[in-house]
């Protein structure tokens, strides 16, 4: 069986809050336009389930519309907390 990153970013986010480190739920989330330009914002993580990341946003917001358009995007957290893998 393969390693789950969602499951890894989760202990993280976890060990994060557990240790009262600073904004541990910041994230940057990079998204790309309709015409192709990249876009990252800071955001505040919401949880992480098995199927992604949930954030809070306005629904008519730029990120919204990038993700509508192209349903990738990439999410990087300022925290690498160290997390025994099993």
């Amino acid at each position: 069986m393969g390693v789950n990153p969602l499951r890894i970013a989760n202990n993280w986010l976890r060990l994060a809050r557990e240790r009262s480190l600073p904004k541990a739920d910041a994230f940057c989330l990079s998204t790309v336009t309709a015409e192709g330009h990249p876009a990252a914002r800071m955001m505040m993580l919401g949880e992480i389930t098995p199927t992604g990341l949930s954030f809070f946003t306005d629904e008519r917001s730029p990120k919204v519309i990038d993700l509508n358009a192209n349903g990738y995007a990439a999410a990087v957290s300022s925290y690498a907390v160290p997390v025994q893998h099993s």
